[in-house]
């Protein structure tokens, strides 16, 4: 009976590594796999199949911590980008997939809710959401229906300003029939073009 052991494996062209523990010729219990240009997966290894919970560091310094499925990020795990960006939560064939919580370095904003091909799509939340009307800024929480990635169709956005708007968005601009209440009372209510009321 062959015993683990920790041992290093190059591949003969040097590409290919392997620091950790075998068990008759194989990867087997911890150890590290290094691709060279493109990353590392430490974890468990299993009569040689890869880890089904492990960290993946890529060469361009994202970082992925969770669940896996033959070598891809395949349910609840952490992506830490090398840009200070991270994502928690579900991913589906190393897609963000399901729900989960997307947070922004730059400025700190952040969508919570469901994905699809790493695509914000369905029932969420985007925090710090940017509009933009003739030279006029504000910012604001969007909540509702995503599509592709923009908020889709009948939306709910307060604005920093204290105004806040119901109604239907496209691309980030109210589009359709909405409702827009003003920091002092005022209402605006009926057909939206382009963020301006045209009917």
């Amino acid at each position: 009976m062959t015993n683990k052991k920790f041992t290093t494996w190059i591949s003969e062209d040097k590409k290919k590594k392997y620091v950790g523990e075998m068990k008759d010729g194989v990867q087997h219990g911890l150890g590290t796999f290094t691709w060279t240009g493109l990353g590392e997966l430490t974890g468990k290894w299993e009569n040689g199949r890869m880890p089904k919970q492990g960290t993946f560091v890529q060469a361009n310094g994202d970082k992925y911590t969770g669940e896996m499925k033959d070598g891809i990020y395949h349910g609840k795990g952490t992506c830490v980008f090398a840009n200070g960006d991270k994502y928690v939560g579900e991913f589906k064939e190393s897609h963000r997939e399901g729900n989960g919580t997307f947070t922004f370095a730059e400025d700190g904003s952040s969508y919570s809710g469901e994905w699809k091909n790493s695509l914000k799509h369905g029932k969420g939340k985007l925090t710090k959401a940017m509009w933009f009307d003739d030279g006029d800024i504000d910012v604001g929480i969007i909540t509702g229906e995503f599509k592709d990635d923009f908020p889709f169709g009948e939306m709910t956005w307060i604005f920093e300003s204290g105004k806040k708007y119901v109604g239907e968005i496209k691309e980030s601009e109210f589009e359709g029939l909405g409702t827009l209440t003003h920091k002092d009372g005022k209402i605006e209510k009926g057909v939206w073009k382009k963020n301006k009321l045209v009917k």
